[in-house]
Protein backbone atom coordinates (compact mmCIF):
# COMPACT_ATOMS: atom_id res chain seq x y z
CA UNK A 1 0.00 0.00 0.00
CA UNK A 2 1.43 3.40 -1.01
CA UNK A 3 1.85 6.32 1.40
CA UNK A 4 -1.02 8.07 -0.41
CA UNK A 5 -3.31 5.05 0.06
CA UNK A 6 -2.34 4.89 3.74
CA UNK A 7 -3.11 8.58 4.32
CA UNK A 8 -6.44 8.36 2.45
CA UNK A 9 -7.42 5.32 4.52
CA UNK A 10 -6.16 6.68 7.87
CA UNK A 11 -7.98 10.00 7.41
CA UNK A 12 -11.09 8.33 5.92
CA UNK A 13 -10.90 10.53 2.82
CA UNK A 14 -13.19 10.40 -0.24
CA UNK A 15 -12.65 11.57 -3.85
CA UNK A 16 -13.30 15.31 -4.30
CA UNK A 17 -15.21 16.55 -7.40
CA UNK A 18 -12.41 19.04 -8.20
CA UNK A 19 -9.72 16.31 -7.97
CA UNK A 20 -7.81 14.69 -5.12
CA UNK A 21 -9.27 13.47 -1.82
CA UNK A 22 -10.88 15.19 1.16
CA UNK A 23 -12.58 14.72 4.49
CA UNK A 24 -14.45 17.36 6.44
CA UNK A 25 -12.94 17.77 9.91
CA UNK A 26 -14.94 20.71 11.23
CA UNK A 27 -18.29 22.41 10.64
CA UNK A 28 -19.17 25.21 13.06
CA UNK A 29 -22.42 24.99 14.96
CA UNK A 30 -22.78 28.78 14.62
CA UNK A 31 -24.64 30.19 11.62
CA UNK A 32 -24.08 33.40 9.72
CA UNK A 33 -27.71 34.38 9.38
CA UNK A 34 -28.12 38.01 8.45
CA UNK A 35 -29.16 40.18 5.54
CA UNK A 36 -25.67 39.97 3.99
CA UNK A 37 -25.50 36.17 4.17
CA UNK A 38 -29.02 35.73 2.84
CA UNK A 39 -28.35 38.11 -0.07
CA UNK A 40 -25.02 36.50 -1.03
CA UNK A 41 -25.78 32.84 -0.32
CA UNK A 42 -29.58 32.69 -0.47
CA UNK A 43 -29.57 31.09 2.98
CA UNK A 44 -27.57 31.04 6.18
CA UNK A 45 -24.10 29.46 6.28
CA UNK A 46 -21.98 28.05 9.08
CA UNK A 47 -19.34 30.51 10.26
CA UNK A 48 -16.52 28.20 9.12
CA UNK A 49 -15.68 24.73 7.84
CA UNK A 50 -12.41 22.84 7.55
CA UNK A 51 -11.22 19.86 5.50
CA UNK A 52 -8.08 17.85 4.95
CA UNK A 53 -7.32 17.88 1.22
CA UNK A 54 -4.83 15.61 -0.53
CA UNK A 55 -3.61 16.07 -4.10
CA UNK A 56 -1.59 13.30 -5.72
CA UNK A 57 0.93 13.61 -8.51
CA UNK A 58 -1.80 12.30 -10.87
CA UNK A 59 -4.44 14.84 -9.79
CA UNK A 60 -4.98 18.55 -10.12
CA UNK A 61 -7.34 20.81 -8.27
CA UNK A 62 -9.50 21.84 -11.22
CA UNK A 63 -10.30 25.49 -11.85
CA UNK A 64 -13.24 26.43 -9.67
CA UNK A 65 -14.57 29.29 -7.59
CA UNK A 66 -16.35 29.73 -4.29
CA UNK A 67 -18.65 32.38 -2.85
CA UNK A 68 -16.56 32.43 0.35
CA UNK A 69 -12.91 33.10 1.19
CA UNK A 70 -10.76 29.98 1.48
CA UNK A 71 -7.46 29.52 3.33
CA UNK A 72 -5.06 26.69 2.39
CA UNK A 73 -2.56 25.47 5.02
CA UNK A 74 0.37 23.21 4.11
CA UNK A 75 0.96 20.04 6.17
CA UNK A 76 3.25 17.56 4.39
CA UNK A 77 4.49 16.24 1.06
CA UNK A 78 5.49 18.27 -1.97
CA UNK A 79 4.82 21.93 -2.42
CA UNK A 80 1.92 22.91 -4.68
CA UNK A 81 1.51 25.70 -7.18
CA UNK A 82 -1.80 27.49 -6.69
CA UNK A 83 -3.03 29.40 -9.74
CA UNK A 84 -5.51 32.21 -9.16
CA UNK A 85 -7.23 34.18 -11.91
CA UNK A 86 -8.34 37.22 -9.98
CA UNK A 87 -11.40 39.36 -10.65
CA UNK A 88 -9.32 41.59 -12.97
CA UNK A 89 -8.34 38.56 -15.10
CA UNK A 90 -4.73 38.58 -13.91
CA UNK A 91 -3.07 35.22 -13.24
CA UNK A 92 -1.36 34.94 -9.86
CA UNK A 93 0.94 32.02 -9.00
CA UNK A 94 1.51 31.18 -5.35
CA UNK A 95 3.62 28.34 -3.95
CA UNK A 96 2.10 26.53 -0.98
CA UNK A 97 4.80 24.82 1.07
CA UNK A 98 7.15 25.13 3.99
CA UNK A 99 10.30 26.48 2.29
CA UNK A 100 9.67 30.08 3.30
CA UNK A 101 13.18 31.21 2.33
CA UNK A 102 12.48 30.11 -1.27
CA UNK A 103 9.20 32.00 -1.67
CA UNK A 104 6.86 29.28 -0.46
CA UNK A 105 4.12 30.10 1.98
CA UNK A 106 2.59 27.67 4.49
CA UNK A 107 -0.70 29.60 4.21
CA UNK A 108 -2.51 31.02 1.18
CA UNK A 109 -5.75 33.00 1.01
CA UNK A 110 -8.00 32.67 -2.04
CA UNK A 111 -10.60 35.42 -1.95
CA UNK A 112 -14.24 34.73 -2.75
CA UNK A 113 -15.12 34.85 -6.45
CA UNK A 114 -11.59 34.27 -7.76
CA UNK A 115 -11.04 31.32 -10.10
CA UNK A 116 -8.37 28.96 -8.81
CA UNK A 117 -6.78 25.55 -9.13
CA UNK A 118 -3.56 23.84 -8.12
CA UNK A 119 -1.10 21.07 -8.88
CA UNK A 120 1.67 19.27 -7.04
CA UNK A 121 5.10 20.62 -7.99
CA UNK A 122 7.04 17.36 -7.43
CA UNK A 123 5.40 14.93 -9.85
CA UNK A 124 6.67 11.98 -7.76
CA UNK A 125 4.92 13.16 -4.61
CA UNK A 126 1.66 14.48 -3.14
CA UNK A 127 0.54 17.30 -0.87
CA UNK A 128 -1.62 17.14 2.25
CA UNK A 129 -3.16 20.44 3.32
CA UNK A 130 -6.12 21.87 5.16
CA UNK A 131 -8.72 24.21 3.69
CA UNK A 132 -10.72 26.54 5.90
CA UNK A 133 -13.71 28.26 4.28
CA UNK A 134 -15.26 31.38 5.84
CA UNK A 135 -18.28 31.57 5.84
CA UNK A 136 -18.47 27.79 5.78
CA UNK A 137 -18.37 25.66 2.66
CA UNK A 138 -21.56 24.51 0.98
CA UNK A 139 -21.57 22.67 -2.37
CA UNK A 140 -24.21 25.18 -3.55
CA UNK A 141 -21.44 27.82 -3.40
CA UNK A 142 -18.93 25.70 -5.39
CA UNK A 143 -18.61 26.05 -9.16
CA UNK A 144 -16.28 24.06 -11.41
CA UNK A 145 -15.53 26.58 -14.13
CA UNK A 146 -16.25 25.47 -17.70
CA UNK A 147 -13.14 24.99 -19.87
CA UNK A 148 -14.69 26.59 -22.97
CA UNK A 149 -15.78 29.62 -20.94
CA UNK A 150 -12.26 29.97 -19.51
CA UNK A 151 -10.57 29.58 -22.92
CA UNK A 152 -12.88 32.21 -24.41
CA UNK A 153 -12.36 34.68 -21.57
CA UNK A 154 -8.63 34.07 -20.91
CA UNK A 155 -7.00 32.77 -24.14
CA UNK A 156 -3.50 33.76 -23.00
CA UNK A 157 -3.70 31.09 -20.26
CA UNK A 158 -4.84 28.28 -22.58
CA UNK A 159 -2.07 25.77 -21.69
CA UNK A 160 -2.83 26.14 -17.99
CA UNK A 161 -6.59 26.02 -18.58
CA UNK A 162 -6.25 22.73 -20.50
CA UNK A 163 -4.16 21.30 -17.66
CA UNK A 164 -6.49 22.39 -14.83
CA UNK A 165 -9.94 21.94 -16.36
Amino acid sequence: MSIIDKIVKKLNMSPHPEGGYYVETYRSEINVDNIYANAKYGDSRKIATCIYYLLTNNDVSKFHKLKSDEFWFYHTGSSAMVYIINKDGILEKRKLGNDILHNESPQILIEAGNIFGAEVIDKKSFILLSCIVVPGFDFNDFELVNRIELLHKYPKYNDLIYRLS
